[in-house]
């Protein structure tokens, strides 16, 4: 009697798919938009069933969410490349450059992103971690400043790094509205200036 024996998945197989699936979402999205996301696209851009892709997110709202932990590590790797060997200046220069010029980009995306995230719980919360997370990295840079003198403000670092990360979502709202980018740099700047670098 003959016996069929199931195929073995090469190890690692199924994260690389994963990845491959998430990939492929956030090309769709920056292409389309959110609104205009489709599970069956995102599995023909892969080269994959649509069964198959269920195998991996349950629906939308799951990949979802897994876009926005891509979105997470990746913003965690920019925030460690953006704090390496640079003075506070630039790092708030580049903030700008990475948070509100990025916004430009794709102020769609941004826009349906946040309309989401006001009515599902669950990737209010991702984004919410993704914000505690710059506040953290953010907190910690500014001690550092304050410590060796680069700083000349002494007011609590969480307090100060949540007044930066609330002030960008501002100048991005100011993006969707359509002001000037330049107009919105120069407000950063005498911004910052004001909080980090004039003695009070």
């Amino acid at each position: 009697m003959c016996s069929y024996t199931m195929p073995r998945v090469v190890p690692g197989y199924k994260e690389d798919v994963r990845r491959r699936i998430v990939k492929a979402a956030l090309e769709e999205v920056n292409e389309c938009g959110l609104h205009a996301l489709r599970m069956e696209d995102v599995a023909a851009r892969v080269g994959i069933s649509r069964a198959t892709l269920y195998n991996y997110f349950s629906d939308k709202e799951a990949l979802l969410n897994a876009i926005l932990e891509e979105m997470k590590e990746e913003g965690k790797a920019i925030f460690e490349d953006t704090f390496q060997d640079k003075s506070f200046r630039d790092i708030l220069s580049l903030m700008f450059e990475l948070m509100v010029i990025s916004a430009m980009n794709l102020p769609s995306v941004e826009a349906e992103l946040f309309s989401i995230a006001s009515r599902t719980p669950d990737i209010q919360q991702s984004m919410q971690m993704i914000f505690e997370e710059g506040v953290r990295k953010l907190s910690e840079r500014i001690q550092e400043g304050q410590q060796n003198g680069e700083i000349s403000s002494g007011d609590d670092p969480r307090c100060l790094a949540e007044i930066v990360m609330y002030t960008l979502g501002g100048l991005k709202n100011a993006v969707f509205f359509g002001t000037d980018c330049a107009v919105l740099k120069k407000r950063w700047s005498a911004m910052t200036d004001m909080l980090f670098f004039v003695k009070k």
